[in-house]
């Protein structure tokens, strides 16, 4: 049986029945909205979670979507991606959960609360978000943010996301981490996802404070910190000043703040003007990095986007997973538009003020890609001199994002922790 509105495209009503000759139900999506609003005037009690660890995230966000009473198409556009991998993921939803089609979808998701009526009690429906992250209350008032993915009864590790980024960076980690008997824990600095606003003056300092909050909050007396490019730095800063409750650092793909002479011969004019511009006129760098995010949000922008390495295009644009995961992680990251990014960058236009990375007495490991243009090499090898009994491994063949990947590189030296 199939109910679709007499203005569907030829295309649409060809699929139809053949929906129909398959033995599918099929209802239009303007028509799934009209039987959502009813069910949802007299829907039953709910019942529980099965889908919990069942499906993952993208999924469980697709048959949201999908309940709501949006088509394929909609859904593409929503999250960025083509239609036939929309086709697929609904497809794993159906098989996952032993549901027949996308009305049995519809029920599912209104009878154990993955979407739920607008206020008000109009036909308009919300779709429920992802899970939230964890908050933490610090001690001036704001809130962080973190998720955490692994084991939980795994070594700890503090993992500072990149930049832009958020607590979604790491989510397809998971499986992998929890193998390796790590349990990472994923903090939002501020301005980013769900944490709140920097305060004035924020410095790396601060940031070291907030991950010494974060792990008395926890009851962690010692751990491993790691950090993804811009979040290698606050890795290292937390090092400085939380001394004896960090047992090792690890810096992947790591950025390093450098003086004006070194920025430029370093990492380019382009990328040098970018810090001094956030430093200088917040506003209008906060204006060119919304642009940018834009840009590099679609796959032609990938392909277009100066100083990225061949090693870093192709596992963007060949492994359909890392690219759908770099997207969730960058809207997650801009949900409250460029305010991380606005707080992050001016940060590499003026050292370490107050925090003396010589006093370092863990062990420190820079995990580099050899092909890495978007952080060349030369980075983290001036970084290193300053920081006494570290070490740097360049991985051969790789770029700014191997971690994403391979994270097997990183996840093997996070294991190895000093006791």
């Amino acid at each position: 049986m199939a109910f679709l509105l007499k203005d569907v495209p030829p295309e649409d009503l060809v699929q139809g029945v053949r929906h129909v000759a398959a033995g599918d139900a099929l209802l239009s999506p303007r028509v799934t909205r009209r039987l959502i609003a009813q069910f949802a005037r007299s829907r039953p009690a709910r019942i529980g979670r099965p889908d919990a660890g069942v499906l993952t995230p993208r999924e469980l966000e697709v048959l949201a979507l999908v309940a709501t009473g949006q088509s394929n198409a909609e859904i593409a556009a929503s999250l960025f991606v083509s239609e036939n991998t929309v086709k697929t993921h609904v497809t794993h939803v159906l098989d996952k959960l032993g549901l027949r089609d996308r009305v049995h979808a519809v029920v599912y998701a209104y009878e154990t609360g993955v979407v739920e009526p607008a206020a008000g009690g109009n036909s308009s429906m919300t779709a429920a978000p992802a899970p939230g992250p964890a908050l933490v209350l610090l001690d001036d008032g704001r809130r962080l943010a973190y998720a955490e993915y692994g084991d939980p009864a795994g070594t700890a590790v503090v993992l500072a996301h990149g930049g832009p980024g958020s607590r979604l960076e790491f989510a397809p980690l998971g499986a992998d981490a929890c193998v390796a008997g790590l349990r990472l824990i994923c903090p939002e600095r501020p301005g980013y996802g769900c944490s709140d606003p920097a305060p004035p003056a924020y410095s790396f300092a601060w940031g070291a404070k907030d991950t010494g909050t974060l792990a008395d909050h926890l009851g962690l007396d010692r751990f491993v910190c790691a950090g993804v490019s811009t979040g290698g730095t606050h890795a290292l800063a937390a090092a400085a000043v939380l001394p004896g409750r960090i047992t090792k650092v690890v810096v992947v793909s790591g950025l390093f703040p450098l003086d004006g002479a070194a920025a430029r011969r370093l990492l380019g004019i382009r990328a040098w003007a970018l810090f001094a511009l956030a430093r200088l006129a917040p506003g209008l760098f906060a204006r060119i990095a919304a642009r940018l995010s834009a840009r590099y949000s679609t796959q032609e922008g990938i392909r277009e986007a100066p100083g990225l390495s061949e090693p870093d295009r192709q596992a963007l644009l060949a492994d359909p997973a890392i690219f759908e995961a770099y997207l969730a992680d960058l809207r997650e990251a801009l949900r409250n538009g460029p305010a991380g990014m606005v707080t992050d960058a001016p940060l590499y236009a003026e050292g370490t003020p107050g925090v003396d990375l010589g006093r370092i007495s863990c062990p420190v490991v820079f995990l580099h890609g050899r092909q890495d243009q978007a952080v060349p090499p030369a980075v983290v090898q001036l970084a290193s001199r300053q920081i006494p009994g570290s070490a740097v491994k360049l991985i051969p063949g790789k770029g700014h994002l191997f971690f994403a990947e391979e994270p097997r590189y990183m996840l093997e030296e996070m294991r190895q922790t000093a006791r």
